[in-house]
């Protein structure tokens, strides 16, 4: 057996990348450290259970101890290309993982059997350590997906090529290609849904540019045209790995590149472009492994700009916000917000549509009539009256938040109690097949280039986020979308207590929770870091033609989005009324309070061509940040730094 293993709480899965087609020039000799034996379970930073690792790195994959370049007869065979740098990219990680108290068990240039038996060897530790257990997989190597499953590939694969499968079906060409490989779903199966402080975190730099594509589909060359040589249907192989969207609970899942896409093994390097700074950021104490995975995605972008095709490192959006591989300074602050939350909070209850005892203040979420889900976290709000608007006493007062007037809401009705995340969009998505629309308004190659970008979605829109992120570059249409979907799985379509947006009188008496100042939490918008992610220091470091005047001094500690939820609650026990991301309203905007509902009501009698949005986002400053500022926008628009939040009317 030639894996070397070591015990670690972490399970760190890297692929190793490759170039287009696989092929590279022979390496110089790959050093291979010598690696100890198991380590006793160690305590981690973040958590208080063991921490598991799995490290795999497989370059040498027909298994001669030589790293070199594939002839044709050799390809036909089967046979699968040396990589120069995963086994390096295993060693580097283990060595990094070890100093961080984790218990590491290492594979170099594994086959299947070897594979297998580690994740059984894994799946046993978990068990025996419980579901606090923190673990990480980092594997290195080939991958590519096939029939939609993502596949690593061990080394001593071999790969029928040609017209083996073009006689096959579907499923009798994926079961034969299966016995050659180590399925992803097969390694997720292995881990357990974390309880209290423990994560999983599963980092996959793999080469994403499938060079077995045309084999696979039963072509004798991947020089002929896929489509017109085979009836396989299309797509069963195609480029790069497909999105993995398992939910583990607090478990991500890392790809050094976008889905579809194809990541570099590094040439000339010791380690992949991802890996390289993978492993530079992973063991810097103090920050949440969320803050390192967006610092390494800019990097590696950075790294790589001046490619035909940009590296960009991908997660599953499943967010771990307060894990910190090397020590959370942070943990004060957290733990004070976490004390907040418990207060404010009291229990959430999953309850059915159909109940109707609905008190202000209580938190709850609807059962999804299927079964198979519930709606986001919903606060009930009292019915009151509030001043809406602001004067020119004000500072950033803006013509359209006059006539100030009172407005009555003689209802009580329920508010999200933070924006609809990026999982909770993914699940609409994935339920409905709707597109994730592009040309959307953002900084995607950040560098201040602010554009509307066919390549910017939800999905990527210029910056990593996490599962737990606010969803962005979603228009009003895609909102409303959204809401139809939420209602149909709660049984609420058409019914008087369903769910929708709030209106922009609703937001504002949402936003202000009974407060009169300029923001919910006083008159000083330098005092609101705690209580907003709006553009701070961090904001002007990165974007140095910031006005003293656009950014507040303090700084929130995010760049970009925040996870949902990251700052104090307002006097309802809502999050992120301001800032983080604004929020679409019901509304058709226009541009007086004159003639608009004092009841409460959405204005939508009028021009509809530009709909309202609130509340201010990571890139505003005091002016944006204030609950009086109203924006509009095209309901077809999609921007980096708008998403939304939901409403629901209550029964009386």
């Amino acid at each position: 057996m030639r894996g070397v293993w070591i015990l670690a709480a972490a399970l760190v899965l890297a692929l190793a990348g490759c170039d287009k087609f696989g092929t590279r020039g022979t390496s110089p000799e790959t050093a291979r450290p010598a690696v100890t034996g198991p380590a006793a379970p160690a305590v981690g930073s973040a958590g208080e259970g063991p921490r598991f690792a799995l490290v795999i790195g497989n370059s040498d994959y027909n298994g001669d101890g030589k790293i070199k370049s594939m002839d044709a007869a050799a390809q036909k065979a089967g046979f699968v290309q040396d990589l120069e740098n995963p086994a390096n990219d295993a060693s580097d990680m283990a060595e990094v993982l070890s100093a961080l108290k984790f218990d590491v068990d290492l594979l170099l240039d594994a086959d299947r059997v070897e594979m297998h038996n580690a994740l059984a060897r894994l799946e046993s530790r978990i068990a025996a350590a419980g579901a606090n257990a923190s673990v990480v997989v980092f594997y290195a190597g080939h991958g590519m997906q096939a029939n939609g499953v993502n596949l690593l590939i061990p080394v001593e694969a071999k790969i029928p090529f040609g017209y083996e499968y073009s006689k096959m079906s579907d499923e009798d060409a994926f079961e034969t290609l299966s016995a050659s490989v180590v399925k992803l779903p097969s390694l997720l199966s292995k881990l357990r849904t974390p309880e209290g402080d423990g994560f999983n975190l599963v980092i996959l730099d793999s080469c994403r540019n499938n060079f077995w594509d045309s084999t696979i589909n039963g072509l004798d060359s991947r020089e002929v045209p896929r489509s017109g040589a085979t009836t396989r249907n299309a797509g069963f192989s195609t480029r790069g790995l497909a999105e993995q969207s398992k939910n583990l609970g607090a478990t991500m899942i890392v790809y050094s590149t976008a889905p579809g896409n194809y990541a570099d093994d590094g040439a000339g390097m010791r380690n992949s472009p991802f890996t390289s700074v993978l492993k530079e950021e992973i063991g810097k104490p103090g920050e949440p492994i969320v803050t390192v995975m967006n610092r390494v995605s800019r990097r590696v972008r950075e790294n790589t700009r001046d490619w035909n095709i940009p590296q960009q490192p991908w997660n599953n959006g499943a967010g771990l916000p307060n894990v910190c591989l090397a020590g959370c300074l942070q943990e004060q602050a957290r733990d004070a917000r976490a004390s907040l939350d418990a207060a404010a909070t009291d229990s959430i209850q999953t309850v059915s549509s159909a109940a109707t005892a609905y008190q202000p203040g209580k938190v709850f979420r609807d059962a999804f009539v299927t079964g198979s889900g519930s709606g986001p976290e919903m606060v009930v709000l009292p019915s009151g009256n509030f001043v809406q608007g602001s004067t020119e006493k004000e500072m950033g007062h803006q013509s359209d938040e006059s006539p100030v007037r009172t407005v009555t809401l003689d209802y009580a009705f329920a508010v999200g109690r933070t924006e609809v995340t990026v999982s909770e969009y993914r699940a609409f998505s994935d339920a409905t097949g709707r597109k994730a629309g592009g040309n959307c308004y953002a900084d995607f190659d950040g560098n201040g280039s602010w554009a509307e970008t066919a390549d910017a979605t939800w999905k990527y829109p210029g910056f990593t986020q996490g599962g737990d992120h606010p969803v962005v570059c979603v228009s009003w249409e895609d909102s409303q979308a959204y809401v139809a979907w939420l209602n149909k799985e709660a049984g609420l379509t058409g019914k008087a207590d369903r769910y929708r947006l709030l209106s922009e009188s609703e937001w504002e008496y949402a936003a202000r929770a009974r407060s009169s100042g300029a923001y919910w939490w006083g008159a000083d918008a330098n005092a609101g870091c705690g209580s907003t992610n709006g553009a701070d220091a961090s904001f002007k470091a990165k974007y140095t033609a910031a006005t003293e005047g656009r950014v507040v001094s303090c700084d929130d500690g995010h760049l970009y989005t925040a996870p949902v939820g990251s700052y104090a609650s307002n006097g309802f026990k809502l999050k992120d009324m301001t800032g983080n991301v604004w929020e679409w309203a019901e509304d058709c905007y226009k541009d007086s309070y004159a003639g608009v509902p004092s009841d409460g009501r959405a204005y939508t009698t009028s021009d509809c061509s530009s709909r309202g949005n609130r509340g201010g986002s990571w890139n505003d400053g005091p002016q944006n940040l204030r609950s009086a500022r109203r924006l509009w926008d095209s309901p077809a628009g999609r921007y980096f730094n708008m998403g939304f939040r939901v409403s629901r009317t209550l029964p009386p």
